[in-house]
């Protein structure tokens, strides 16, 4: 029911399931590939289930991935998104479109960045609503938080609504 793709380090993009569409009843769960770009690979996916550990979204160790925007078809999920050890990942531009994360994981975390190249947040915009877990970003040396949330203020239209919700 979900997608796993696991250890390719010779992968460097999705284009073999870029006919994937619809509800995936379970999560993905991207971990340890060569994957640089996700572009387009699973823009077709509307909606994610979740897995075992209560995430929705798991990105996990992808050296040279540089976007989430196979993502974009995505506009919430009952599960957590986790995004962990992605070093030349510094936007979330991918996670436009999501709007609810209505659920946590093991951690109590319903939004985990970590460790990745992040150097905007500009992603989170359509994020709305009060999160059941915690938010937590830690090791993204590029981004200063504070100025990163004023950013997302000011690109979200100033409405303040996300930063609310993760503060």
């Amino acid at each position: 029911d979900s997608i796993l793709i696991y250890g390719n380090p010779k992968l460097t993009d999705l284009h073999g399931i870029d006919g994937l569409s619809g509800p995936i009843p379970g999560a993905i769960s991207l971990q340890q590939n060569g994957l640089t770009t996700l572009y387009d690979s699973l823009q077709n996916i509307t909606s994610v289930g979740r897995n075992a550990f209560g995430n929705s979204i798991e990105v996990l160790g992808n050296e040279r991935l540089a976007d989430l925007m196979g993502f974009l078809g995505i506009t919430q999920t009952p599960g957590a998104i986790t995004i962990d050890n992605n070093p030349h990942l510094d936007n979330l531009k991918g996670l436009a479109n999501v709007r609810l994360i209505s659920g946590s994981n093991a951690n109590n975390a319903s939004l985990e960045l970590r460790d990745n190249g992040l150097t905007s947040i500009d992603g989170l915009c359509a994020l709305g609503g009060a999160l059941p877990g915690s938010l937590t970003v830690t090791g993204n040396a590029m981004l200063r938080l504070s100025a990163a949330l004023q950013g997302l203020d000011a690109q979200c239209g100033g409405n303040g609504s996300t930063i609310e919700a993760i503060k």
